[in-house]
């Protein structure tokens, strides 16, 4: 079982895989006590901190998705946001494609990007609130 108590230095500030090198050191910890494999579940315990994940004052308006105004949790990685890649597709008119980092499944994004040629006009689109089950349109 990892037991979190908000550590907010597992991120990649360092560099890319400085997280990961953060969560691959704790594995070194169990191994040197012994621990050779885990089978099952992982128990990841996020219950130190009690109370709203956001600060009530906190509106979900335009120009409020600030990174440092993530949920508050007791096991946070990367301040519990992703970055978002966004590449054009192999040709005009085709999808454009949408990475985060670091890779989550637990966010699922609509992809609604399409390629165009350079001479034509470029629209930005805001990402709209997640509907709670990870999905943002």
């Amino acid at each position: 079982m990892v037991r979190g108590s908000g550590d907010p230095g597992i991120n990649n500030r360092a560099g890319p895989g400085a997280a990961e090198a953060i969560l691959r050191g704790h594995g070194e910890v169990g191994a040197c006590q012994g621990v050779k494999r885990v089978t099952g579940n992982l128990v990841i315990d996020d219950t130190a901190f009690s109370g709203a994940a956001r600060h009530p004052g906190w509106e979900w308006g335009d120009g409020d998705w600030a990174w440092y105004k993530a949920p508050v949790a007791s096991v946070v990685l990367t301040d519990s946001c992703i970055d978002l890649a966004v590449t054009p597709g192999a040709s005009d008119g085709a999808a454009g494609v949408l990475r985060t980092d670091p890779p989550t499944q637990a966010v699922h994004l609509v992809n609604r990007v399409s390629t165009a040629a350079a001479s034509q006009k470029k629209t930005n689109v805001a990402l709209g609130r997640s509907d709670g089950a990870g999905t943002i349109p």
